[in-house]
Protein backbone atom coordinates (compact mmCIF):
# COMPACT_ATOMS: atom_id res chain seq x y z
CA UNK A 1 0.00 0.00 0.00
CA UNK A 2 2.80 2.43 0.93
CA UNK A 3 4.58 1.72 -2.35
CA UNK A 4 1.36 2.33 -4.28
CA UNK A 5 0.88 5.69 -2.54
CA UNK A 6 4.49 6.65 -3.25
CA UNK A 7 4.05 5.74 -6.92
CA UNK A 8 0.85 7.78 -7.12
CA UNK A 9 2.53 10.79 -5.53
CA UNK A 10 5.45 10.44 -7.92
CA UNK A 11 3.12 10.37 -10.93
CA UNK A 12 1.18 13.35 -9.64
CA UNK A 13 4.43 15.24 -9.08
CA UNK A 14 5.58 14.35 -12.58
CA UNK A 15 2.34 15.64 -14.05
CA UNK A 16 2.66 18.86 -12.04
CA UNK A 17 6.24 19.42 -13.17
CA UNK A 18 5.30 18.69 -16.78
CA UNK A 19 2.44 21.17 -16.54
CA UNK A 20 4.81 23.82 -15.25
CA UNK A 21 7.27 23.14 -18.02
CA UNK A 22 4.55 23.40 -20.64
CA UNK A 23 3.28 26.63 -19.08
CA UNK A 24 6.77 28.16 -19.23
CA UNK A 25 7.54 26.74 -22.67
CA UNK A 26 7.47 29.62 -25.18
CA UNK A 27 7.19 27.20 -28.10
CA UNK A 28 4.15 25.12 -27.19
CA UNK A 29 2.56 23.27 -28.84
CA UNK A 30 5.50 20.94 -29.37
CA UNK A 31 5.23 21.04 -33.16
CA UNK A 32 5.64 24.80 -33.28
CA UNK A 33 8.70 24.75 -35.54
CA UNK A 34 7.82 21.65 -37.55
CA UNK A 35 6.86 23.30 -40.83
CA UNK A 36 9.81 25.71 -40.68
CA UNK A 37 12.32 22.90 -40.24
CA UNK A 38 10.64 20.66 -42.79
CA UNK A 39 11.04 23.53 -45.24
CA UNK A 40 14.76 23.70 -44.45
CA UNK A 41 15.30 19.96 -44.76
CA UNK A 42 12.80 18.89 -47.43
CA UNK A 43 12.06 21.69 -49.84
CA UNK A 44 13.92 22.03 -53.11
CA UNK A 45 12.74 25.65 -52.98
CA UNK A 46 14.99 26.34 -49.97
CA UNK A 47 17.93 24.81 -51.79
CA UNK A 48 17.19 26.94 -54.86
CA UNK A 49 17.06 30.11 -52.74
CA UNK A 50 20.48 29.37 -51.25
CA UNK A 51 22.09 28.47 -54.57
CA UNK A 52 20.62 31.60 -56.14
CA UNK A 53 21.93 33.78 -53.31
CA UNK A 54 25.46 32.42 -53.54
CA UNK A 55 25.49 32.51 -57.34
CA UNK A 56 24.57 36.18 -57.33
CA UNK A 57 27.02 36.77 -54.48
CA UNK A 58 29.83 35.42 -56.65
CA UNK A 59 28.87 37.71 -59.52
CA UNK A 60 28.60 40.70 -57.20
CA UNK A 61 32.05 40.04 -55.71
CA UNK A 62 33.55 39.92 -59.20
CA UNK A 63 31.89 43.23 -60.03
CA UNK A 64 33.15 44.82 -56.83
CA UNK A 65 36.67 43.52 -57.40
CA UNK A 66 36.74 44.98 -60.89
CA UNK A 67 35.70 48.37 -59.52
CA UNK A 68 38.20 48.46 -56.65
CA UNK A 69 40.57 51.44 -56.90
CA UNK A 70 44.28 50.83 -56.70
CA UNK A 71 45.74 51.02 -53.21
CA UNK A 72 42.55 49.77 -51.54
CA UNK A 73 42.66 47.66 -48.44
CA UNK A 74 42.60 43.91 -49.13
CA UNK A 75 39.18 42.63 -50.23
CA UNK A 76 37.00 40.58 -47.90
CA UNK A 77 33.51 39.16 -47.67
CA UNK A 78 31.82 39.04 -44.27
CA UNK A 79 29.56 36.07 -43.55
CA UNK A 80 27.48 34.87 -40.66
CA UNK A 81 27.88 31.16 -39.88
CA UNK A 82 24.75 29.48 -38.53
CA UNK A 83 22.13 29.08 -41.26
CA UNK A 84 24.33 31.09 -43.62
CA UNK A 85 27.24 28.65 -43.91
CA UNK A 86 26.49 26.01 -41.28
CA UNK A 87 23.24 24.07 -41.40
CA UNK A 88 22.00 23.30 -37.87
CA UNK A 89 18.59 21.95 -38.87
CA UNK A 90 19.62 18.61 -37.36
CA UNK A 91 19.82 20.27 -33.95
CA UNK A 92 16.39 21.81 -34.44
CA UNK A 93 15.02 18.46 -35.61
CA UNK A 94 16.33 16.80 -32.44
CA UNK A 95 14.61 19.42 -30.29
CA UNK A 96 11.26 18.97 -32.05
CA UNK A 97 11.44 15.17 -31.91
CA UNK A 98 12.16 15.36 -28.18
CA UNK A 99 9.29 17.80 -27.61
CA UNK A 100 11.68 20.45 -26.33
CA UNK A 101 11.58 24.18 -26.85
CA UNK A 102 14.77 26.02 -27.65
CA UNK A 103 16.97 26.37 -24.60
CA UNK A 104 20.47 27.84 -24.64
CA UNK A 105 21.77 24.98 -22.49
CA UNK A 106 20.81 22.54 -25.28
CA UNK A 107 22.40 24.76 -27.92
CA UNK A 108 25.58 25.05 -25.84
CA UNK A 109 25.91 21.25 -25.84
CA UNK A 110 25.51 21.32 -29.63
CA UNK A 111 28.23 23.97 -29.96
CA UNK A 112 30.56 22.03 -27.69
CA UNK A 113 29.91 18.47 -28.86
CA UNK A 114 27.80 18.49 -32.02
CA UNK A 115 30.35 19.63 -34.56
CA UNK A 116 30.52 16.32 -36.40
CA UNK A 117 26.76 16.53 -37.05
CA UNK A 118 26.73 20.02 -38.52
CA UNK A 119 25.99 20.19 -42.27
CA UNK A 120 26.59 22.98 -44.77
CA UNK A 121 24.04 25.32 -46.31
CA UNK A 122 23.68 24.49 -50.03
CA UNK A 123 26.13 26.45 -52.14
CA UNK A 124 28.15 27.84 -49.22
CA UNK A 125 31.29 25.76 -49.76
CA UNK A 126 31.46 26.51 -53.48
CA UNK A 127 30.99 30.22 -52.79
CA UNK A 128 33.76 30.31 -50.19
CA UNK A 129 36.11 28.37 -52.47
CA UNK A 130 35.43 30.87 -55.25
CA UNK A 131 36.18 33.76 -52.91
CA UNK A 132 39.52 32.27 -52.00
CA UNK A 133 40.34 31.59 -55.67
CA UNK A 134 39.66 35.28 -56.38
CA UNK A 135 41.97 36.37 -53.57
CA UNK A 136 39.11 37.54 -51.35
CA UNK A 137 39.32 36.80 -47.62
CA UNK A 138 36.17 35.27 -46.11
CA UNK A 139 35.61 36.57 -42.57
CA UNK A 140 33.05 34.96 -40.30
CA UNK A 141 31.21 37.04 -37.71
CA UNK A 142 29.14 34.62 -35.66
CA UNK A 143 27.26 34.60 -32.38
CA UNK A 144 28.63 31.19 -31.56
CA UNK A 145 30.29 31.40 -28.17
CA UNK A 146 33.96 32.33 -27.99
CA UNK A 147 34.36 29.45 -25.51
CA UNK A 148 33.84 27.08 -28.44
CA UNK A 149 36.01 28.91 -30.94
CA UNK A 150 38.20 25.86 -31.44
CA UNK A 151 35.21 23.54 -31.94
CA UNK A 152 33.88 25.90 -34.60
CA UNK A 153 37.28 26.04 -36.27
CA UNK A 154 37.23 22.23 -36.39
CA UNK A 155 33.88 22.26 -38.21
CA UNK A 156 35.28 24.61 -40.85
CA UNK A 157 38.43 22.50 -41.14
CA UNK A 158 36.33 19.35 -41.61
CA UNK A 159 34.80 20.98 -44.69
CA UNK A 160 38.22 22.24 -45.89
CA UNK A 161 37.26 25.84 -45.22
CA UNK A 162 40.64 27.34 -44.43
CA UNK A 163 40.40 30.49 -42.36
CA UNK A 164 42.94 31.99 -39.95
CA UNK A 165 41.61 31.90 -36.35
CA UNK A 166 41.55 35.70 -36.10
CA UNK A 167 38.99 35.82 -38.91
CA UNK A 168 36.48 33.75 -36.98
CA UNK A 169 34.94 36.42 -34.74
CA UNK A 170 32.73 34.81 -32.11
CA UNK A 171 30.53 36.39 -29.46
CA UNK A 172 31.72 36.94 -25.91
CA UNK A 173 30.47 38.66 -22.76
CA UNK A 174 31.66 42.05 -24.02
CA UNK A 175 29.97 41.89 -27.43
CA UNK A 176 26.87 39.86 -26.63
CA UNK A 177 24.85 39.28 -29.79
CA UNK A 178 25.60 42.77 -31.13
CA UNK A 179 27.98 42.39 -34.08
CA UNK A 180 28.70 46.11 -34.53
CA UNK A 181 32.14 46.21 -32.89
CA UNK A 182 33.26 43.12 -34.80
CA UNK A 183 32.06 44.62 -38.08
CA UNK A 184 33.96 47.80 -37.24
CA UNK A 185 37.11 45.78 -36.60
CA UNK A 186 36.84 44.25 -40.08
CA UNK A 187 35.94 47.54 -41.78
CA UNK A 188 39.12 49.16 -40.43
CA UNK A 189 41.30 46.45 -41.98
CA UNK A 190 39.56 45.31 -45.16
CA UNK A 191 37.59 46.54 -48.12
CA UNK A 192 34.35 44.63 -47.47
CA UNK A 193 32.84 43.78 -50.84
CA UNK A 194 29.76 41.96 -49.58
CA UNK A 195 28.02 40.81 -46.39
CA UNK A 196 25.88 37.67 -46.22
CA UNK A 197 23.59 36.52 -43.41
CA UNK A 198 20.20 35.02 -42.58
CA UNK A 199 19.21 37.50 -39.87
CA UNK A 200 18.86 41.24 -40.45
CA UNK A 201 21.10 41.91 -37.46
CA UNK A 202 23.91 40.21 -39.39
CA UNK A 203 23.99 43.43 -41.40
CA UNK A 204 23.15 46.24 -38.99
CA UNK A 205 21.83 46.72 -35.46
CA UNK A 206 19.17 49.09 -36.75
CA UNK A 207 17.13 45.96 -37.48
CA UNK A 208 16.97 44.90 -33.85
CA UNK A 209 13.46 44.90 -32.42
CA UNK A 210 12.72 48.06 -30.48
CA UNK A 211 10.61 47.84 -27.34
CA UNK A 212 7.76 47.53 -26.87
CA UNK A 213 7.58 44.70 -29.37
CA UNK A 214 4.21 45.33 -30.94
CA UNK A 215 2.74 45.79 -34.41
CA UNK A 216 4.44 49.17 -34.65
CA UNK A 217 7.82 47.56 -33.94
CA UNK A 218 7.15 44.95 -36.61
CA UNK A 219 6.36 47.69 -39.12
CA UNK A 220 9.45 49.68 -38.08
CA UNK A 221 11.68 46.76 -39.05
CA UNK A 222 9.97 46.48 -42.43
CA UNK A 223 10.39 50.20 -42.98
CA UNK A 224 14.07 49.94 -42.03
CA UNK A 225 14.48 47.26 -44.70
CA UNK A 226 12.78 49.48 -47.30
CA UNK A 227 15.05 52.38 -46.34
CA UNK A 228 18.09 50.27 -47.23
CA UNK A 229 16.74 49.11 -50.59
CA UNK A 230 19.95 50.12 -52.39
CA UNK A 231 21.98 47.65 -50.31
CA UNK A 232 19.93 44.49 -50.89
CA UNK A 233 21.57 42.43 -53.62
CA UNK A 234 24.39 44.95 -53.93
CA UNK A 235 26.19 45.12 -50.57
CA UNK A 236 24.00 42.75 -48.55
CA UNK A 237 22.61 39.32 -49.46
CA UNK A 238 20.22 37.55 -47.10
CA UNK A 239 19.48 33.82 -47.05
CA UNK A 240 16.15 32.34 -45.92
CA UNK A 241 15.72 31.12 -42.34
CA UNK A 242 12.11 30.38 -41.35
CA UNK A 243 13.13 28.56 -38.16
CA UNK A 244 14.50 31.30 -35.87
CA UNK A 245 16.03 34.75 -35.73
CA UNK A 246 15.22 38.31 -34.77
CA UNK A 247 11.95 38.06 -36.70
CA UNK A 248 10.37 35.62 -34.25
CA UNK A 249 11.20 37.49 -31.04
CA UNK A 250 7.55 38.55 -30.57
CA UNK A 251 6.36 34.93 -30.82
CA UNK A 252 6.21 33.75 -27.23
CA UNK A 253 2.68 32.53 -26.60
CA UNK A 254 2.14 29.42 -28.69
CA UNK A 255 -1.23 29.32 -30.40
CA UNK A 256 -2.03 32.78 -29.05
CA UNK A 257 0.39 34.15 -31.66
CA UNK A 258 -2.43 33.90 -34.16
CA UNK A 259 -3.01 37.52 -33.16
CA UNK A 260 -0.02 38.47 -35.30
CA UNK A 261 -1.72 37.22 -38.47
CA UNK A 262 -3.18 39.97 -40.60
CA UNK A 263 -6.58 39.04 -42.07
CA UNK A 264 -7.31 39.55 -45.74
CA UNK A 265 -8.68 42.92 -46.67
CA UNK A 266 -12.40 43.10 -47.27
CA UNK A 267 -13.40 42.97 -50.92
CA UNK A 268 -15.04 45.78 -52.83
Amino acid sequence: MTRTIERSLFLLLGVSVSALLIQDNPETPRWRGLDANLYLQMSAEYRACCLQSFAWGTQRVKQQLAAMPEGSWPPAVVMDLDETVLDNSGFQADQIRAGRAYDYSHWEIWEREGGSRVELVPGALTFISQLQALGVQPIFITNRNEKYHQQTMEILKRYSIGVPPQFLLCANEATGTNKSSRRDWVNHRFNVLLTLGDNLRDFDEQFRFQTPIDQNAVQQRKTAVDNQIAKWGNDWIILPNPAYGEWNKPLTAGEADIRWLVPAKSGD
